[in-house]
């Protein structure tokens, strides 16, 4: 926490929720006894995605070999772990991959279940999709298109969700 406070003071002051916030998550029907309690606000989703969006496009390149071009796009959604506590957790894009592979660092892996991703490409290798998960904190499911007119119907809806290649160079 030190480093978010110092870098990223306002994402950490938006984490602490009010009593009654603290109180309906322990209350929670599946809740976790003990378990920490985040409020989620505008600054924290637009980061999640963010992040998102770079692990996908990341993940592509893995998959692929081939960086998403300046015509391509990225959607990438995230959910917490309420979702899976709440049985609404949407598997169906999960159950379209393959099984999950754990990001080792170098021969010894010690990072079972710290970051886990599965990715599927099409044949054609114009598109991928992605679905990582960080221990059961939270989960992120992508795709990528190397047109972004893959995506002309999400964006319309949830521009927000959409990311054009060069999003990491810009503010905001």
């Amino acid at each position: 926490m030190n480093g978010l406070a110092n870098n990223q003071l306002d994402i950490l002051k938006e984490w602490w929720p009010d009593e009654q916030q603290r109180r309906f998550a322990y209350n929670a029907p599946g809740a976790f006894k003990r378990s920490g309690v985040l409020n989620v606000g505008d600054m924290t989703h637009a980061a999640m995605l963010k992040f998102g969006a770079r692990a996908a496009a990341a993940l592509h390149f893995e998959a692929t070999k081939q960086i998403v071009p300046s015509r391509g796009g990225i959607w990438a959604t995230w959910h917490t772990n309420e979702r899976i506590i709440r049985g609404d957790f949407p598997s169906d894009f999960a159950d379209m991959l393959p099984p999950h592979t754990t990001l080792g660092a170098g021969k010894k892996n010690t990072l079972d279940g710290q970051f886990d991703y599965s990715s599927r490409v099409t044949d054609d290798g114009l598109m991928s999709a992605h679905m990582m998960t960080f221990r059961l904190s939270f989960a992120v499911q992508a795709a990528v298109a190397t047109d972004i007119s893959n995506f002309r119907e999400v964006e319309s809806h949830k521009p927000h969700l959409i990311f054009r290649p060069g999003f990491l160079k810009r503010s905001a």
